[in-house]
């Protein structure tokens, strides 16, 4: 119960301890300079108790006290405030890892990879894996654009039934699938099955250079002036 409130208001605690500080500290500096009438009064000569001074040494030491008590409280909701954000931030790092999974230090392409390893998954190239697929010609990237939309059918009706995108949104999806799909097939991840789905692998292969991951990059930027070409070709009977 303590924990839900520090967490849901933490940051209010800072900010009305920071207030409450700045306004202690302000007291705090008012109340320790006296006025120049009471400067004037200690410093004359007295035979007598003076009622003036002592009221108002009296204020300003009530004035001190009150800075005192705001500087604690903005001190204590300080703290109120950090042991909340410690909350919030660990259970924010516990909700990122599913209830009963293991800690593990391992990427999400990493246990992919690894599951894809298990399942005798792997796609072994060399680097003229890369310039085939930069010379591939147009009519084969309609195919593979294609095949692309076959095995994404599911998500594509659901955008444009479930989530009922418009056409501008629904465009805009559609290009970062094909281009995110085709991007993975150039490094080697997704490969056209015989039966012509699209399979997940592990690549085991060279590293492109950075001229050939250019080429790359504008072959599949150039493939995606077919995607209209390919859904007309997948809707034909």
């Amino acid at each position: 119960m303590f924990r839900n409130f520090f967490q849901k208001y933490s940051f209010g605690f800072l900010i009305v301890g920071l207030v409450l500080n700045f306004a202690g500290s302000g007291i705090l500096i008012f109340g320790a300079l006296p006025s120049d009438e009471t400067i004037n009064q200690i410093s004359g000569t007295y035979y007598k108790s003076n009622q003036f001074l002592k009221e108002s040494l009296e204020e300003n030491r009530c004035l001190a006290k009150m800075g005192l008590v705001l500087v604690s409280l903005g001190f204590l909701l300080g703290i109120a405030g950090a042991i909340g954000g410690r909350f919030e931030i660990k259970r924010v790092g516990n909700r990122s890892q599913p209830m009963g999974a293991k800690t593990t230090s391992k990427s999400l392409s990493e246990f992919t990879f690894d599951q894809c390893e298990k399942n005798g998954a792997v796609n072994k190239f060399g680097h003229e894996f890369y310039e085939n697929f930069i010379n591939l010609s147009d009519e084969t990237m309609i195919l593979i654009i294609k095949h692309i939309l076959k095995a994404n059918a599911a998500e594509i009706n659901k955008m444009l039934f479930e989530r009922k995108l418009q056409a501008l949104e629904f465009d805009k999806e559609l290009y970062r699938l094909i281009r995110s799909s085709l991007a993975l097939m150039s490094m080697g991840i997704l490969c056209l099955q015989e039966d012509g789905s699209v399979g997940c692998y592990k690549p085991d292969g060279p590293t492109p250079s950075r001229t050939i991951r250019e080429k790359l990059d504008q072959k599949i930027e150039m493939a995606l002036q077919f995607i209209p070409q390919a859904m007309i070709e997948i809707m034909q009977p």
